[in-house]
């Protein structure tokens, strides 16, 4: 890794060696201690030396959980002050020895020349035959497993995306880059959140997801919404658990055909898309909720609403659509939530009793609809098994947006 590499350099070393006796005494004390103690730092909790992990742990087993320290995640950061303070004590050796102009000309050439770099291949670039085929499947978007857990395959499928002109889904790679909404959407939609992050609980189970939704009828409406043509799935990069379980998943429960690459399965999701196995509706949990939870001893799902929470209504058809959405006051809950638009029009106003059950209806435009969830209770209200319905337009429902 990048991160783990840092070349400090022969020549700075060297002037500090052989000249550090100008430095001021001050000066040398802060920037060589602070040099030794990061240095010791930034080689981890164990000693590895020629491909040997010596059991003595060091500093950094003490302080790894501190406050700062426990933020840097890549311990091999902790080497750039210790460049800093070469850099310094560097400076301070020029500043104090060099009194011709031509020579320090000459040192900054030197200099230059020991940190000059050009371009050296230390990642193949060779990529999978399967991307040859990606290009001619419709959609602009594209599934790639790992790209959301596995930098390496991700930057390996962000590289590939030169060649086939398809966008990856979730591309932990570019999580920095991507418009914030798009990769938290890409997050919360069902079924692909548990595909996208490999989750094997949860990805060949009998139970629905929160709103009772059918997975194997969502997956299809969210592949439509996001323009998905096709799921490439690494082979090489996956544990045997991992593979197993996709595979079940996208050849048992949908029964798509994969063409097998050696290194990569590649599946074509347009035979998928043309089966009717939806509504064309369903429903994604946003931010806001808490303690969203299954119990398994009562069958049952549910989540807390603290103040204002937010769900997304997709409707990936061409037509209206009523959509009603049900559920349970928990037992030891009592209900009082306003239920509105982002443009700030009321749905429903809803009022309930522990245990007393509610719904309400609202009329779907294609596209996507948020919802605002307001609690106007003091403390909690906990909702329990919600489940979302459609139906195609007959008549006027309750609300229109």
């Amino acid at each position: 890794m990048t991160e783990a590499t840092h070349y400090l350099g022969i020549i700075p070393l060297l002037l500090v060696a052989f000249f550090y006796q100008r430095i001021p005494r001050g000066q040398l004390k802060l920037w060589g201690s602070l040099a030794a103690f990061f240095l010791v730092v930034s080689l981890g909790p164990r000693l590895q030396l020629l491909g040997t992990t010596f059991p003595l742990p060091l500093p950094y087993a003490l302080i790894d959980s501190w406050p700062i320290f426990s933020a840097v995640r890549a311990v091999g950061r902790a080497s750039v002050l210790v460049g800093l303070s070469v850099a310094v004590l560097v400076a301070w050796v020029v500043a104090t020895q060099v009194r011709r102009r031509q020579f320090a000309y000459a040192l900054a050439v030197v200099l230059f020349v020991e940190f000059l770099f050009w371009p050296v291949s230390r990642t193949p670039a060779v990529l999978s035959p399967a991307y040859t085929q990606v290009r001619s499947l419709s959609g602009s978007q594209l599934i790639e497993l790992p790209a959301a857990t596995n930098y390496t395959a991700a930057s390996r499928a962000l590289y590939a995306t030169l060649t086939h002109g398809k966008t990856t889904v979730g591309n932990i790679a570019l999580e920095r880059a991507q418009n914030p909404q798009e990769r938290l959407e890409a997050q919360s939609l069902p079924a692909l959140r548990q595909l996208l992050h490999l989750r094997t609980t949860h990805i060949h189970q009998d139970r629905d997801d929160f709103f009772a939704q059918d997975p194997n009828e969502t997956f299809p409406d969210t592949l439509r919404w996001l323009d998905i043509g096709g799921i490439l799935v690494h082979s090489d990069s996956l544990s045997q658990l991992q593979l197993a379980t996709v595979r079940a998943y996208l050849e048992e429960d949908l029964a798509l055909t994969p063409v097998d690459h050696n290194d990569a399965l590649l599946y074509d999701v347009s035979p998928l898309l043309g089966r009717d196995l939806g509504d064309g509706v369903f429903m994604s949990r946003d931010a806001g909720w808490e303690n969203v939870a299954y119990d398994a001893k009562l069958d049952t799902h549910f989540a807390e609403l603290p103040r204002e929470a937010v769900t997304s209504l997709y409707n990936v058809t061409t037509q209206e659509r009523t959509a009603r959405l049900e559920f349970t006051i928990a037992p030891d809950s009592h209900g009082n939530i306003a239920v509105k638009t982002e443009t700030g029009v009321t749905v429903a106003d809803l009022a309930g009793e522990p245990g007393e059950q509610i719904r309400f209806d609202a009329l779907l435009q294609p596209g996507r609809t948020n919802l605002i969830w307001g609690n106007k209770l003091p403390e909690k209200v906990i909702i329990q098994d919600p489940v979302l319905t459609s139906t195609a337009t007959a008549r006027p429902a309750l609300a229109s947006f």
